[in-house]
């Protein structure tokens, strides 16, 4: 298999998984509002490991979005005629 497909895919799961990621804390937050606005948690230890899940799921964002932009430049590079 060449490098460039496994570059493609690469980039395939990680726009996948970006946007998915992304999707997902969007609805947390949305379905933990009341009708102010304002989140509301059951409890502090709650509200803590929500936030501390919730920072580790944005670091796993950040990590495919650079994976994206890598594995987006090494398609982009492969060699004329490839595709």
């Amino acid at each position: 298999m060449r490098p460039g497909w496994i570059a493609l895919a690469a980039w395939i799961f990680c726009v996948v998984g970006f946007v998915g990621i992304h999707l997902y804390l969007g609805r947390r937050r949305f379905y933990r509002t009341n009708a102010a606005g304002v989140e509301e948690f059951e409890s502090y230890g709650r509200a803590v490991a929500s936030w501390l899940f919730e920072a580790f799921l944005h670091v796993l964002t950040v990590v495919f979005l650079f994976g994206g932009l890598i594995a987006m430049v090494v398609v982009g590079l492969a060699p004329r005629g490839f595709w």
